[in-house]
Formats: structure tokens, sequence, C-alpha cells
């Protein structure tokens, strides 16, 4: 995650990584919309917040 959001220009704070990891452990029917959205919330352009929520869904399941 923090090397996606240094790529990205993001600083990736430990709130940050809260809220994603408390969106992953939650039972969620759309996983990687409400990852994207968070991303977009915390700074992410578009490309890298697509990029990462995929990223990050495709080694989870």
């Amino acid at each position: 995650m923090k090397k996606f959001a240094k790529k990205s220009g993001v600083k990736l704070g430990d709130h940050a990584l809260g809220n994603i990891t408390a969106i992953l452990t939650g039972i969620e029917d759309n996983v990687q919309d409400r990852l994207y959205k968070t991303l977009r919330n915390i700074g992410f352009s578009k490309y890298w917040a697509g990029v990462t929520s995929r990223a990050i869904v495709f080694a989870l399941f």
C-alpha cells in the first residue's frame, strides 16, 4: 500500500490504513468500489486508486 501511495504522491498515514483495513475486514458486497472511493478520498488519483484497489482485491481473493 505504502509503495502505491508513494508513487502517486500521497502520504498514507495510520488513520488511512485503519480505514482501509476496516473496509477489508468488514463484510461488504462491493469491496473494490469501497476501496476505490476511500483511496480517492485519501488523495489518490483516479488511476492509482483503481490500480491499488484492484491489486488489493486480487491479492485477497
